[in-house]
């Protein structure tokens, strides 16, 4: 692989693989790196022995027109199938009671797992993976990122797709004092995904309930029901931010026993085997977050940029537009 590059983009995120993939097809050289095995940040499908489980985020809309189009040309049966509708709105636990609720707009998924959203965005990309990138500097007018192994790789512009804790971390020698202090201001509340296949499906109608006021839980889902039809019944649930807080530290069986029991106590689910627990220290934006972070996403002067979903309001088309639109920004 070549070391040197137009863009090294830090984060193969939702935001990250956008934003490479629209400058690749304008005709720059991208390096894009991640410490995940895989490319999608949030947007995690895990695997469940043969199964596939959606452990972050768990469905996305279309406001805007490009991503609609964009998803529309990926719609229908065979090949173009991955991504589908899966819900128009979802009940609503409140009160110790479920509330039905009249659906909007589509909510969309994909029959192989969430991940599959950006490996279709990172089409064409050679990402490389399963290495945190240790040090960054400025070195000669270009930008130089170490890996773990050791592997250098430079480039004359610089892309963060990172929570803000750890791009702040990361990079705050080379941005300006002012990105730093807004970025520093953007906090991520923690979420544990408890998961597991569960001995016989819920007897319910809803595929996914958001909860409001519950002590453990935000979000449940019936994630088979985004497989292929028959699939095995698996629940995924979200917690809290603060009952996560409080356990941020601990095992995560001790933490998926936990949940389990308040899920059979709940919704009388009852496990195949012990679920698992999956620790997202960084999930989504505290509930005072502006849902647009005023912040010019990209400097000319030092040729840095910056995307995520925490800019939008910490949803999945907000990630893929903050991408598309740092590229348009620094092409136009």
């Amino acid at each position: 692989m070549d070391l040197t590059s137009d863009f090294l983009v830090i984060g193969a995120g939702l935001g990250g693989v956008a934003a490479a993939s629209r400058l690749v097809a304008s005709g720059q050289k991208v390096i894009i790196v991640d410490k995940a095995r895989g490319v999608g940040g949030r947007a995690a499908t895990k695997r469940l022995g043969d199964l596939r489980v959606d452990t972050g985020a768990q469905f996305f809309t279309t406001r805007d027109a490009e991503l609609t189009a964009w998803v529309a040309s990926r719609l229908g049966a065979g090949a173009r199938g991955e991504i589908f509708e899966w819900a128009r709105g979802f009940p609503l636990w409140k009160d110790g009671q479920i509330v039905q609720r009249d659906g909007t707009h589509p909510r969309y998924a994909c029959r192989s797992g969430m991940s599959q959203l950006a490996k279709l965005l990172a089409s064409g990309l050679e990402p490389v993976l399963g290495q945190p990138v240790i040090s960054l500097e400025r070195w000669s007018g270009r930008y130089r990122a170490t890996l773990a192994d050791g592997t250098t790789f430079e480039a004359t512009s610089l892309i963060l797709n990172l929570p803000p804790v750890q791009l702040v971390a990361l990079a705050a020698p080379l941005l300006d004092p002012s990105w730093t202090e807004a970025i520093s201001d953007v906090h991520l509340e923690p979420c544990f995904a408890i998961y597991g296949e569960l001995e016989s499906d819920l007897q319910v109608d809803w595929m996914g309930l958001e909860f409001e006021g519950h002590a453990t839980f935000r979000w449940i889902a019936r994630d088979h029901t985004r497989r292929a039809p028959g699939a095995r019944p698996v629940l995924l649930a979200h917690t809290t931010a603060l009952w996560s807080q409080e356990r941020l530290e601990d095992s995560p069986d001790a933490v998926a026993a936990e949940a389990a029991r308040e899920l059979e106590r709940l919704l009388g689910a009852r496990f195949r085997s012990a679920p698992q627990a999956h620790r997202w220290r960084y999930a989504r934006p505290t509930a005072d977050a502006p849902q647009k972070i005023s912040l010019e996403t990209w400097s000319a002067a030092t040729r840095i940029g910056v995307c995520g979903d925490w800019l939008r309001g910490g949803r999945v088309e907000g990630a893929i537009l903050s991408g598309w639109d740092l590229a348009r920004q620094i092409t136009r």
